[in-house]
């Protein structure tokens, strides 16, 4: 198991990047509430996912796979573009004309971040298993960023309305192909070194974990063909479960009595994965799930898993930061500093709107908003955890 080593990256850049990240996820939070299940709210959780992934991997791919370490402001250009993107297209859909700009910022952002997350892949003399799926996740991104921005060009007048009817498929590309890739592939690593579960990678969980990466290419290819896409679903499902019991072995083996935080947080995200392929499947046949099974994919699978994971990767990079402005300071651990009781209530709040909001969607859309009000609870939860999580690094270094 890899240690994290503390010199992969000026921990500003990475830790700039996961703010602006979760600046996206509470304004999702706030457009939620306030226009319910809108197109402005959707893509702001996909801006706090995708930012997300630019922060952690410019972390991770250096300490997981061995890849060169980056310029210390190279996360910061790769992240610039599709938070710009991003926030034009928010306003695009809040009512401002501003798509056409909103697709061209968010292809070169996709496309350069594709680009530089390819090159530091193609040397890592590790981990080429992980190394990839992850390569597999950009190239998705790419490909879902492509089909996202010509439908903003639809949506601006400048291209044939047509595009519109790929949507199914860029949704599949990026909640499937990119977003639910990046976590399978970390959590191989994550799983078991927060869990202190020294065991041995077996043969079936690396071939579920490359069907999962297969069947998401197929589903997104044959989108409009429910008897293919049907198959595609079962097999992720399928794919999904053995992964899954798998780390549920790791727990169990675990040398860590106490069950960390972050994996808290993944176990409850994975349920969400599982049921966001269960309704997706159940949209083949019952169209209105499909919105259950965006719900489920973005509020509960990705999102939470992010935020889970984040206690650790924002606390690394505070204390990082920390040992950077006072070298001789006596720093508290990260597992003492997560306060779990408040972190808890977060995920509890989470799950519990992610499963309200996902149900109201599919089977009573006007009070969709009311259902999300868990969801902003243990949104607020999290932030003050995080901000209690950071106090003891980053307060008093001045």
């Amino acid at each position: 198991m890899q240690a994290i080593d503390a010199s992969v990256s000026d921990p500003r850049g990475s830790g700039g990047v996961l703010t602006l990240a979760l600046a996206f996820f509470a304004a999702g939070c706030v457009l939620a509430l306030t226009t319910g299940a809108s197109l402005a709210a959707l893509h702001a959780f996909a801006a706090f996912i995708v930012l997300a992934f630019v922060a952690a991997s410019n972390q991770l791919i250096p300490v997981l796979t061995g890849a060169a370490v980056s310029a210390p402001r190279a996360v910061l250009v790769a992240a610039a573009p599709l938070a710009a993107g991003f926030a034009l297209l928010i306003a695009s859909f809040l009512g401002a004309p501003l798509f056409e700009g909103a697709g061209v910022l968010l292809l070169l952002g996709a496309v350069g971040l594709g680009g530089w997350t390819i090159s530091r892949l193609l040397g890592a003399p590790r981990e080429r298993s992980i190394a990839g799926m992850i390569g597999f996740a950009a190239v998705a991104f790419v490909a879902a960023a492509t089909i996202g921005a010509a439908m903003t060009f639809a949506l601006a007048g400048r291209v044939a309305p047509g595009v519109l009817a790929l949507a199914p498929m860029h949704a599949l590309l990026a909640l499937a192909a990119f977003a639910s890739t990046a976590i399978v592939a970390v959590s191989v690593r994550f799983v078991p070194m927060f869990a202190l579960a020294h065991v041995a990678e077996n043969r079936r969980q690396a071939i579920a974990r490359w069907t999962f990466v297969g069947a998401t290419a197929f589903a997104a290819a044959c989108f409009d063909r429910p008897d293919a896409l049907r198959a595609a679903l079962v097999v992720m499902l399928g794919a999904l479960g053995i992964a899954g019991s798998s780390h549920l072995h790791e727990l169990h083996v675990r040398l860590r009595r106490h069950l960390d935080i972050s994996l808290r947080y993944a176990g409850i995200a994975w349920i969400c994965a599982m049921l966001a392929v269960a309704a997706a499947l159940s949209a083949t046949w019952w169209p209105p799930a499909a919105y259950a099974a965006v719900a489920l994919a973005v509020l509960g699978w990705a999102s939470i898993t992010i935020v889970g994971y984040a206690y650790k990767i924002a606390g690394f990079l505070a204390w990082q930061f920390a040992r950077k402005r006072r070298p001789g300071a006596a720093l508290p651990a990260l597992s003492a500093a997560v306060p779990e009781r408040c972190a808890i209530i977060g995920l509890l709040l989470l799950a519990t709107g992610t499963l309200a909001t996902a149900s109201a969607l599919a089977v009573a859309p006007a009070y969709v908003r009311w259902a999300f009000v868990p969801y902003a609870g243990g949104a607020i939860a999290v932030f003050v955890s995080y901000a209690r999580l950071a106090q003891p690094y980053v307060g008093g270094t001045r």
